[in-house]
């Protein structure tokens, strides 16, 4: 709910995340998560010892500024360490909206053959013309298991940034785990590691 409010304040509407998802969404919505987390790791270290040496020496103005650059360091990572968590959400639902039709063309193909398809391929084109694309800059690639009897079929999209194990996924009966773990986002939920 706060999600795309705030993401329309800042500007990252459609047509914001039209122009920068085949080239440099991930970049943009991680740029400054990235700047603020080396900036942190560079002034932490300095911060410290600035404090260490006000604490036992007093403070002079060479401390001052080191620990307001600290300080200012420390507000921004964690200001931008949350936005970055609102617009990855964000992300996330316009990937379940890119993705709707690919879940429609699965759940037809299974009510006409009674089955799941076996592969995305075997959908192709009577169902759909095409696999759209995921639009997560870190993977764009879409797993598809067409399950054991009685499991249904599920989609899978890696989603950890950088080193993360995290997971976006779909499942045909929408029997995800009740715990914290999953986050649903509409039909679809999203695993942390």
């Amino acid at each position: 709910a706060v999600t795309w409010p705030l993401c329309t304040i800042i500007g990252l509407d459609n047509r914001f995340y039209d122009l920068t998802t085949e080239h440099t969404a991930g970049l943009i919505y991680n740029f400054p998560l990235f700047t603020f987390m080396i900036c942190f790791m560079l002034l932490g270290p300095i911060g410290i010892l600035a404090t260490v040496d006000a604490i036992f020496y007093g403070l002079k103005k060479s401390n001052a500024i080191v620990l307001s650059l600290f300080l200012s360091a420390l507000i921004a990572f964690v200001t931008t360490a949350r936005l970055n968590c609102y617009i990855t959400h964000y992300e996330l639902v316009n990937t379940t909206i890119r993705l709707t039709p690919l879940v429609t063309a699965i759940h037809k193909f299974e009510k006409t053959h009674n089955r799941p398809p076996e592969n995305l391929q075997e959908i192709i084109p009577k169902f759909i013309s095409h696999i759209p694309n995921t639009g997560i800059p870190s993977s764009r690639k879409l797993n598809y298991s067409s399950g054991k009897e009685n499991e249904g079929w599920s989609l899978y999209i890696s989603a950890g940034y950088i080193m993360g194990f995290d997971g976006f996924m779909y499942w045909s009966k929408q029997d995800y785990p009740e715990t914290n773990e999953y986050e649903k986002i509409k039909k679809w939920a999203y695993f942390h590691e």
